[in-house]
């Protein structure tokens, strides 16, 4: 991976090869298999060469050989988040990442590729490459003669993390985002959102005199209860930005910090970056795993048995928020359906023929009903791709709408599809002796 992935802005590879080798491993198999019925083919000298005049002693040594490398997906994703976030820094002139630091696995992972790109700079800096030290020392706004003595500081300069609490926060994530901040270095704060929230609420109320938005545990709507979410995960945004605007000037420095989000690849969140933004929740487990292991993070521990939730309702002892009992499905079944759909083309028609072999713990109704969901959703939130964050793109599976997705973001209804499964389910669930066909009403 380190001859794939280099940290100066600009290299050059030169190699010396051999075009006798090339010509002669397309030369045999060829003659095999055709010189038996293929007509003579003529040769015509011209006096153009690729390498030489055709006369000169030939190149006494050739560049070596070497086997291709296969790396691992939390192995690409470690190297080539980290060479990109820093390649993106350097080259915009600007002074470092701030980072909202939830406690959860995303934006753990957002803060480790930070970290990975820490250290693949400390390791530049001490084999001797003075161009990614000028990089550095220019970045954090340091004299010649500074040289950061391990990976944490460099997080530390480039960094920013706060946690923004709110009354629906737990101590946990607030815990585990402090802990992952200490372990890798990044100057961390903590804030409060609640101030700015209530300020949104109270608006509210002025404006519909007698009204207040309320939690659905607080007896509201379901639409009270998503805005009330949205109001949350907005302020964090406005309140990002803010501190990277005023955080370089707060620590004697200029310039501004660019925000990152940590929106994975099922996701559609705004910000100046994301380096996860290509990256399924399944990828992101394994990249966590791996940086635990390889960079002897213990604390990552934690973040990969805690329960997803983004913490945007009222904790209360029958209940805690869990992202996949909002989604309705598991990540793990919304990273098969995503795979599905870009990767291999399949519509609702052939994923459901799919992945009636594939989830065999469920009836081939409850398949459909899970396929329909899941396209249903994929249409009503399909124009959010339309607009999304710069992202580290690194496979097919990607929610790019301009590079990878090319679906029309307003597409047609998919009755045929549908009508095609449920008459094949008619047919089947009355050769079962199920009666005749219910009817669905998702989508």
């Amino acid at each position: 991976m380190e001859m794939l992935l280099r940290k100066n802005d600009v290299e050059v590879i030169t190699a010396t090869v051999n075009l006798e080798e090339t010509w002669l491993g397309h030369f045999q198999p060829a003659r095999r298999l055709q010189a038996v019925s293929d007509p003579p083919i003529h040769t015509i000298r011209i006096p153009i060469y690729l390498a030489s005049d055709g006369l000169s002693v030939p190149t006494p040594k050739f560049s070596p050989s070497f086997a291709p490398v296969t790396v691992k997906a939390e192995e690409e994703i470690a190297s080539a988040a980290g060479c990109w976030l820093f390649d993106y820094l350097r080259r915009s002139q600007q002074k470092g990442f701030f980072l909202p630091l939830s406690g959860g696995i995303d934006s753990a992972a957002t803060a480790l590729a930070v970290h990975s790109a820490a250290r693949m700079i400390h390791q530049a800096i001490d084999s001797g490459n003075e161009h990614v030290l000028r990089d550095i020392q220019r970045i954090a706004e340091k004299p010649e003669t500074w040289r950061p003595k391990d990976p944490r500081e460099v997080t530390g300069q480039i960094l920013h993390t706060c946690f923004m609490g709110s009354k629906n926060s737990s101590r946990e994530t607030r815990e585990r985002a402090q802990a992952l901040s200490e372990a890798i270095g990044s100057y961390h704060l903590e804030a409060e959102i609640d101030p700015l929230v209530k300020a949104f609420t109270d608006q509210y109320s002025t404006t519909f005199p007698g009204r207040r938005l309320r939690f659905k545990g607080e007896g509201g709507s379901n639409q009270e209860n998503l805005a009330l979410q949205n109001l949350q995960a907005r302020s964090r945004m406005v309140l990002a930005y803010e501190y990277a605007a005023m955080l370089t000037e707060t620590r004697g420095r200029s310039g501004n910090l660019l925000v990152l989000g940590s929106a994975n690849v099922d996701e559609a969140l705004r910000a100046d970056l994301n380096p996860i933004g290509g990256i399924s929740k399944k990828d992101l487990r394994r990249f966590i795993e791996h940086a635990r292991n390889t960079w002897h993070l213990e604390v990552l521990a934690g973040f990969l048995t805690a329960t997803p939730t983004a913490e945007l309702e009222p904790i209360t002892a029958s209940y805690v928020q869990s992202d996949e009992a909002d989604m309705g499905c598991t990540y793990e079944e919304l990273s098969m359906f995503g795979r599905l759909r870009k990767i291999n083309k399949l519509g609702p028609w052939s994923m459901w023929q799919y992945l009636c072999s594939e989830w065999t713990h469920l009836t081939p109704r409850q398949v459909y009903q899970k396929t329909r969901f899941l396209w249903h959703m994929f249409g009503v939130n399909r124009h959010k791709q339309e607009t999304l964050t710069p992202a580290l793109h690194a496979e097919s599976y990607s929610p790019d709408s301009n590079r990878y997705d090319l679906l029309p973001f307003l597409r047609p209804p998919l009755t045929w599809a549908y009508r095609r499964i449920e008459a094949m389910l008619g047919k089947m669930e009355e050769l079962e002796g199920k009666g005749p066909l219910e009817q669905q009403s998702c989508g």
